[in-house]
Protein backbone atom coordinates (compact mmCIF):
# COMPACT_ATOMS: atom_id res chain seq x y z
CA UNK A 1 0.00 0.00 0.00
CA UNK A 2 1.47 3.47 -0.64
CA UNK A 3 1.09 6.62 0.89
CA UNK A 4 -1.63 7.77 -1.38
CA UNK A 5 -4.99 6.97 -0.37
CA UNK A 6 -5.67 5.84 -4.51
CA UNK A 7 -9.55 6.09 -3.63
CA UNK A 8 -10.16 5.57 0.10
CA UNK A 9 -9.54 7.36 3.25
CA UNK A 10 -6.80 8.47 4.74
CA UNK A 11 -7.77 7.12 8.24
CA UNK A 12 -8.57 3.50 6.61
CA UNK A 13 -4.86 3.70 5.00
CA UNK A 14 -3.88 4.21 8.97
CA UNK A 15 -6.07 1.36 9.62
CA UNK A 16 -4.16 -0.97 7.44
CA UNK A 17 -0.58 0.55 8.58
CA UNK A 18 -1.89 -0.21 12.61
CA UNK A 19 -2.95 -3.85 10.67
CA UNK A 20 0.57 -4.46 8.72
CA UNK A 21 2.61 -3.51 12.13
CA UNK A 22 0.79 -5.98 14.25
CA UNK A 23 1.46 -8.61 11.72
CA UNK A 24 4.96 -7.76 10.79
CA UNK A 25 3.68 -6.46 7.44
CA UNK A 26 2.91 -10.04 6.54
CA UNK A 27 -0.58 -8.82 5.47
CA UNK A 28 0.94 -5.59 3.55
CA UNK A 29 -0.71 -5.49 0.46
CA UNK A 30 -2.10 -2.69 -2.40
CA UNK A 31 -5.60 -3.16 -1.17
CA UNK A 32 -6.89 -2.23 1.88
CA UNK A 33 -7.34 -6.04 3.96
CA UNK A 34 -7.80 -4.19 7.94
CA UNK A 35 -11.50 -5.00 7.46
CA UNK A 36 -10.84 -8.75 7.56
CA UNK A 37 -9.37 -8.55 10.60
CA UNK A 38 -11.06 -5.46 12.84
CA UNK A 39 -14.62 -4.32 13.25
CA UNK A 40 -14.98 -0.72 12.84
CA UNK A 41 -17.43 1.80 14.06
CA UNK A 42 -17.93 5.80 14.71
CA UNK A 43 -18.83 7.72 17.86
CA UNK A 44 -21.02 9.86 15.15
CA UNK A 45 -22.53 9.04 12.44
CA UNK A 46 -22.28 13.03 11.58
CA UNK A 47 -19.38 13.46 9.47
CA UNK A 48 -17.42 16.23 7.27
CA UNK A 49 -13.90 16.79 5.79
CA UNK A 50 -13.12 18.40 9.37
CA UNK A 51 -15.07 17.45 12.68
CA UNK A 52 -15.79 21.55 13.19
CA UNK A 53 -17.79 21.65 10.34
CA UNK A 54 -20.12 19.38 11.55
CA UNK A 55 -23.76 19.94 13.47
CA UNK A 56 -22.35 20.01 17.29
CA UNK A 57 -25.97 19.47 18.35
CA UNK A 58 -26.59 16.38 15.53
CA UNK A 59 -23.29 15.27 16.57
CA UNK A 60 -23.89 15.35 20.58
CA UNK A 61 -27.07 13.48 19.53
CA UNK A 62 -25.44 10.91 17.42
CA UNK A 63 -23.00 10.73 20.30
CA UNK A 64 -25.71 9.90 23.17
CA UNK A 65 -26.94 7.17 20.77
CA UNK A 66 -23.80 5.19 19.84
CA UNK A 67 -22.57 5.22 23.32
CA UNK A 68 -25.99 2.98 24.07
CA UNK A 69 -24.52 1.28 21.75
CA UNK A 70 -20.78 0.74 23.23
CA UNK A 71 -21.62 0.33 26.34
CA UNK A 72 -23.15 -3.11 25.56
CA UNK A 73 -21.14 -6.21 26.25
CA UNK A 74 -20.50 -6.97 22.29
CA UNK A 75 -18.05 -4.13 22.54
CA UNK A 76 -16.46 -5.02 25.41
CA UNK A 77 -15.50 -8.72 24.18
CA UNK A 78 -12.87 -6.88 21.90
CA UNK A 79 -9.44 -7.27 23.60
CA UNK A 80 -8.38 -4.18 21.86
CA UNK A 81 -10.41 -0.64 21.49
CA UNK A 82 -8.82 1.90 19.96
CA UNK A 83 -11.44 4.99 20.41
CA UNK A 84 -9.02 7.64 17.84
CA UNK A 85 -11.47 10.57 18.06
CA UNK A 86 -9.00 13.25 19.72
CA UNK A 87 -11.17 16.05 21.47
CA UNK A 88 -14.19 14.58 20.93
CA UNK A 89 -13.89 12.52 24.40
CA UNK A 90 -13.52 16.22 26.03
CA UNK A 91 -16.06 18.35 24.16
CA UNK A 92 -18.75 15.96 24.31
CA UNK A 93 -18.39 15.01 27.99
CA UNK A 94 -17.57 10.99 27.03
CA UNK A 95 -16.79 9.22 29.97
CA UNK A 96 -14.36 6.09 28.72
CA UNK A 97 -13.93 4.58 31.42
CA UNK A 98 -17.88 4.16 32.35
CA UNK A 99 -18.68 3.64 29.06
CA UNK A 100 -15.94 0.66 27.92
CA UNK A 101 -15.71 -0.20 31.56
CA UNK A 102 -11.58 0.23 32.16
CA UNK A 103 -9.25 2.71 34.10
CA UNK A 104 -6.78 5.05 32.75
CA UNK A 105 -2.98 4.24 33.53
CA UNK A 106 -1.12 6.99 33.44
CA UNK A 107 2.44 5.16 33.78
CA UNK A 108 1.23 2.63 30.40
CA UNK A 109 -0.10 5.85 28.85
CA UNK A 110 3.70 7.74 29.66
CA UNK A 111 5.71 5.01 28.47
CA UNK A 112 3.37 4.83 25.15
CA UNK A 113 3.16 8.24 24.61
CA UNK A 114 7.54 8.91 25.34
CA UNK A 115 8.88 10.02 22.07
CA UNK A 116 6.34 11.01 20.31
CA UNK A 117 6.05 14.35 19.71
CA UNK A 118 2.35 16.45 20.05
CA UNK A 119 0.74 13.07 19.85
CA UNK A 120 -0.36 10.87 22.62
CA UNK A 121 -1.96 7.14 23.57
CA UNK A 122 -4.10 7.23 26.20
CA UNK A 123 -4.07 3.50 27.88
CA UNK A 124 -6.96 2.12 29.55
CA UNK A 125 -7.34 -1.29 31.07
CA UNK A 126 -9.74 -3.82 32.30
CA UNK A 127 -7.48 -4.78 35.09
CA UNK A 128 -4.46 -3.10 35.91
CA UNK A 129 -2.88 -6.15 37.26
CA UNK A 130 -4.08 -8.60 35.03
CA UNK A 131 -5.67 -7.02 31.86
CA UNK A 132 -7.43 -8.79 29.45
CA UNK A 133 -8.97 -5.65 27.63
CA UNK A 134 -7.42 -2.77 26.50
CA UNK A 135 -8.17 0.48 25.72
CA UNK A 136 -6.58 3.35 23.41
CA UNK A 137 -7.44 6.95 23.55
CA UNK A 138 -5.51 8.98 20.86
CA UNK A 139 -5.58 11.71 17.96
CA UNK A 140 -7.96 11.18 15.12
CA UNK A 141 -6.34 8.86 12.66
CA UNK A 142 -6.15 10.90 9.38
CA UNK A 143 -4.04 13.35 11.07
CA UNK A 144 -1.21 11.59 12.82
CA UNK A 145 2.55 10.54 12.12
CA UNK A 146 3.94 7.27 10.66
CA UNK A 147 5.21 7.26 14.38
CA UNK A 148 2.18 7.24 16.15
CA UNK A 149 0.65 4.61 14.01
CA UNK A 150 4.26 2.36 14.37
CA UNK A 151 3.52 2.69 17.62
CA UNK A 152 -0.02 1.58 18.01
CA UNK A 153 0.62 -1.51 16.11
CA UNK A 154 3.43 -1.81 18.75
CA UNK A 155 1.19 -1.71 21.79
CA UNK A 156 -1.26 -3.97 20.01
CA UNK A 157 0.92 -6.51 19.29
CA UNK A 158 2.33 -6.58 22.69
CA UNK A 159 -0.78 -6.71 24.53
CA UNK A 160 -2.00 -9.69 22.05
CA UNK A 161 1.37 -11.69 22.57
CA UNK A 162 1.28 -11.25 26.50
Amino acid sequence: MSDSTHGTSKTWCCYQRIINYVYHNQLKSSHITFHEHVFTSELSQESAKYSNQTNSEKTRESIALRKELFATSFFRAFPITIVAVGHYVRDYQINLEELFEVTYDSNASAKASTGLKNEYLNMHFDDLKNPKRLLIHTNQLSMVSNALLERIGEVCKNFLNT
